[in-house]
């Protein structure tokens, strides 16, 4: 009898948390805020778009997923180069190994700040016009569904479809002008989808799966968004 409660006041625990499968790597340092003054206020109310076709552009990834990659396109007659920051000499360590999507690589840090100042300072070395920062995250919640109470049998566990699981996705662009800071264009996708009565077998799959598939929707919208900045470029 112990071990029969015990067995369910376990599922009850694991398996109606929120799992998140990665976040973002990033955040802004409260540096480029701390010190800000009524100069510095004043020279963004004046930054104004200068924006020119073909263009230079430098990306940055904030999160850990693929997004990025996704997003990025050749069109000779909006973009003329393009350079990719390292996250090393902004954050200050390597990436991961093995360049998992769910962010489990032991010893890499879940969140670090940046310094957009800096980020800035690089695209400028690098000669380019615009810093194109990409951010995204996916979550998971796993919830208990009628058939978790075979749980408490044990054996059916491993076969049992007691898992409906929930999935938020947010993908974020932000578009600035490298020389005076100006921002072009900011941009949110967000999705959720769901997945009813899968088994502890299924239910990475299906994580992998729904996440590939919001991922992809969320670069070709954010993308698009791009387009439509460089189409209204005099």
């Amino acid at each position: 009898m112990k071990k029969l409660c015990g067995i369910v006041i376990i599922l009850a625990m694991t398996s109606c948390a929120q799992h998140l499968s990665y976040t973002p790597t990033t955040s802004y340092s409260e540096s480029d805020f701390r010190d800000i003054n009524d100069e510095d206020i004043l020279k963004a109310f004046e930054a104004a778009p200068q924006l020119k076709l073909p263009t230079v552009i430098a990306w940055y990834k904030m999160g850990v997923d693929s997004l990025v990659e996704f997003i990025r396109y050749t069109d000779s007659t909006t973009i003329s180069r393009q350079y990719v920051i390292p996250k090393a000499l902004i954050e200050g360590y390597p990436t991961p190994l093995f360049n998992s999507p769910y962010g489990y690589d032991y010893g890499y840090p879940r969140s670090a700040s940046i310094n957009f100042k800096a980020v800035r300072l690089l695209a400028a070395r690098a000669k380019c016009d615009l810093v194109v920062l990409v951010s995204s995250q996916f979550a998971e919640h796993r919830h208990l569904n009628n058939w978790a109470w075979l749980n408490a049998l044990l054996i059916p566990t491993l076969i049992t479809p007691y898992y409906d699981v929930t999935y938020k996705y947010r993908g974020e662009l932000f578009v600035f002008d490298v020389r005076n800071g100006y921002l072009y264009r900011q941009s949110q996708y967000t999705d959720t989808k769901s997945a009813a009565r899968l088994t502890v077998w299924e239910v990475e799959q299906m994580a992998k799966e729904k996440n590939r598939v919001m991922m992809r929707a969320a670069a070709e919208y954010l993308q698009n968004e791009l387009k439509e900045l460089f189409a209204k470029a005099p």
